[in-house]
């Protein structure tokens, strides 16, 4: 799955550290290397995801003086249960509502649409200098 980090600080947009960040949330398998200059608004990398586990909403990671919150996007994203954030069932079918939730309108949602990522932009495919 592909996954956007935005505002990654320009001194972290390289391989060893999207490998490292790729790697913790499940398994690094590529980085999109079509911003070489890292100028876009945000880094994209091809994660392997655990459907049983939640996604994360975001990661920290170190900065110059303290860790920095990175907020995560998740590319083609169906099939989300806003309630656990697991990608194998909707809230409609999630076991970890509340008892007594059986109105959809009583569920707290941890979790929101804006995990999910807008449509590349034809101009974000492709970097030209």
């Amino acid at each position: 799955m592909w996954i956007r980090f935005l505002d990654v600080p320009f001194n972290k947009r390289t391989l060893p550290v999207m490998r490292s960040i790729g790697d913790s949330l499940g398994g690094f398998l590529e980085m999109d290397d079509s911003d070489p200059l890292g100028w876009c608004e945000f880094m994209r990398i091809k994660v392997l995801i655990d459907v049983n586990k939640p996604l994360r909403r975001g990661i920290f990671i170190a900065g110059s003086s303290k860790p920095k919150w990175i907020d995560v996007k998740y590319e083609r994203l169906a099939g989300l249960c806003f309630v656990c954030c697991k990608i194998d069932h909707t809230q409609k079918e999630c076991l970890n509502k509340e008892d007594g939730a059986g109105v959809e309108d009583t569920v707290v949602f941890r979790y929101e649409p804006w995990l999910r990522a807008s449509p590349l932009k034809s101009s974000q495919k492709s970097f030209v200098i």
